[in-house]
């Protein structure tokens, strides 16, 4: 881990229901990646990925915390943005900033879009 926590803000809000489809794609991604060996807890899968769920008095929210092994490691990468569409398909919505490459990916109506330089999208 090279200390880029500094460098990532999120906040990324639960869905108020499950997903219409019944499908949990952010399960299915964190199972690839290896987060969800030891026993299958979601909860836990989260926070080995790099999330922590803060609880709050409306609803519980992500955000990002870089763990040595976790998706955030050196930043956002390509695992993370899979990570951020299967979040965002589910119901997930806001936003991650990452100062360090001048990008943030916004997460509302099932998609994830990453914006860079203020100016160009990619979707």
């Amino acid at each position: 881990m090279n200390g880029t926590r500094s460098n990532i803000t999120a906040r990324i809000g639960f869905p108020e229901s499950a997903p219409v489809e019944g499908y949990f794609a952010s399960i299915a991604c964190l199972h690839e990646h290896g987060f969800l060996r030891d026993g299958g807890d979601y909860a836990h899968a989260l926070t080995k990925a790099g999330f922590t769920v803060v609880m709050t008095d409306e609803r519980p929210f992500l955000d990002v915390c870089a763990t040595p092994c976790g998706l955030f490691a050196d930043g956002v990468g390509a695992s993370a943005e899979e990570m951020f569409s299967a979040l965002a398909s589910e119901g997930f919505e806001g936003m991650v900033r990452d100062s360090r490459l001048g990008r943030s990916w916004y997460l509302s109506g099932g998609r994830s879009i990453m914006i860079r330089d203020g100016l160009r999208m990619c979707a």
